[in-house]
């Protein structure tokens, strides 16, 4: 397992989820997301549009929800940053 330390706050601020993907080659990994609780929007591949039930998916499901590198890179950039 390969382990990358990101900073959360830069000089103009929060550092946002896609940007952090924008240093990663993840294109031959397995990506997992295994817990979410924000403004979003689930992947595309999810059976709902609702970030809640997605959120509650999350919660009931061990397993995670597993997307490809394109799949995680989507769902970061709709990530909305308070």
């Amino acid at each position: 397992m390969t382990t990358r330390r990101f900073r959360m706050w830069n000089a103009t601020g929060k550092v946002s989820l896609r940007a952090v993907l924008d240093d990663i080659d993840g294109a031959g990994l397995i990506w997992i997301i295994e817990f979410f609780d924000g403004i979003g929007r689930p992947p595309s591949r999810f059976f709902s549009d609702s970030i809640g039930d997605f959120e509650q998916y999350l919660s009931e499901n061990d397993q995670g929800f597993q997307v490809s590198w394109t799949e995680l890179l989507e769902f970061a950039e709709g990530i909305q940053w308070g």
